[in-house]
């Protein structure tokens, strides 16, 4: 059975992201094995996306939840009530192996419907792996925007499988008008689901399979929780060097709230190329991520793929599962889940 994947954007930068990556795989191979829904309190903005047509309207009239989580919540569970939520589900007979949730943290949506969409994605697809992809907001949001969105964080935190943060704060380019400024954040997350996609979904030799991403996000699961995706293009292989990826990595982690790779249990790494890149290359860009994470005082999970394709830049897809995050997001999650956080995952951290 081909592995099904949903793509799941909610709230108004959820859905926008989730349109952006069914614009950028309708070409792919494997579109048919992954289905995009939009879902928001607001109809407006979803009968505007540009790519996305599958979506759920929470609450009869679709006006959306006012930037207040608690709106948003009350909501998604009238809609879970009435059955609207039931239209996520393919058929009786095909469940979904990975589910990718994306919501933007301080408003309406995102924030309040966001974790009763995760219940209920947990409660009715036993199976599968959630992995929630969060955007955290700027720095000019800061202030009753930021405890809303801490408070919705620990409620994802507290039902997803596995997390990503994406931290506005250092991708939005203020040196752009308004309308354009979020648009690296909307890429670079979008690019995040790519990633994933890439590497679930596409054949290589040797290849990684949907049961390897699976395992190490389950391992992520069993560990801090967070997980670091991202991809590194390079011009040639002669880029390819150690000075090369660790500045590109420092960049990736201030992006993502990742403090460090140590002791993380798992590492995938594809590479694609046209055919030319060498295997050592291959194993030197392995080997310098595995340095980062033995430090912890464990070596990880490792699967590697190569993957050919007609482009001529090199592209490697790293998952990294069970990375510690950033002590901003230690600390918030703290006063919920101290055990958890403070002396499970980090022990022996200063």
């Amino acid at each position: 059975m081909e592995t099904k994947i949903l793509v799941l954007g909610v709230g108004g930068a959820g859905c926008n992201i989730a349109d952006k990556v069914y614009t950028s795989i309708k070409s792919y191979p494997y579109v048919n094995n992954v289905r995009v829904v939009a879902i928001n309190t607001d109809k407006q903005s979803l009968i505007n996306l540009k790519s996305v047509k599958d979506y759920i309207v929470l609450g009869k009239k679709g006006r959306g939840a006012g930037s207040n989580p608690e709106k948003g919540k009350e909501l998604a569970l009238e809609s879970w009530k009435e059955g609207q939520l039931e239209r996520l589900k393919f058929d009786d007979t095909v469940d979904y192996d990975l589910i990718i949730v994306i919501a933007g943290l301080g408003g309406g949506t995102g924030t309040g419907a966001g974790p009763v969409i995760v219940e209920y994605l947990k409660q009715t697809f036993v199976e599968a792996v959630v992995l929630s992809i969060l955007i955290l907001p700027d720095t000019d949001e800061y202030g009753e925007k930021t405890e809303m969105a801490h408070k919705g964080l620990s409620e994802f935190y507290k039902i997803s499988d596995a997390l990503m943060l994406i931290d506005n704060a250092e991708i939005v380019d203020m040196s752009k008008p308004l309308s354009e400024a979020y648009e690296p954040a909307n890429e670079f997350t979008k690019n995040v689901v790519i990633t994933i996609l890439d590497i679930c979904e596409r054949y290589g030799n040797p290849n990684i399979d949907f049961a390897d991403v699976q395992n190490a996000l389950n391992q992520a699961k069993n560990s801090s929780k967070f997980v670091f995706i991202t991809s590194l293009e390079f011009p040639s292989k002669d880029m390819i060097t150690d000075s090369e990826i660790n500045t590109r990595l420092l960049n990736l982690k201030r992006k993502t709230a990742v403090a460090s790779f140590k002791g993380a249990p798992s590492l995938i790494v594809g590479a694609f190329h046209n055919g030319d890149l060498p295997s050592q290359k291959v194993k030197d860009f392995v080997e310098f991520l595995k340095r980062e994470i033995i430090t912890g005082g464990r070596s990880p999970f490792v699967k590697r793929g190569d993957y050919k394709t007609e482009d001529k830049i090199i592209r490697f897809g790293i998952i990294i599962g069970g990375v510690e995050i950033d002590s901003r997001i230690q600390r918030i999650l703290s006063t919920t889940y101290p055990d958890r956080l403070l002396e499970e995952v980090y022990e022996g951290d200063s």
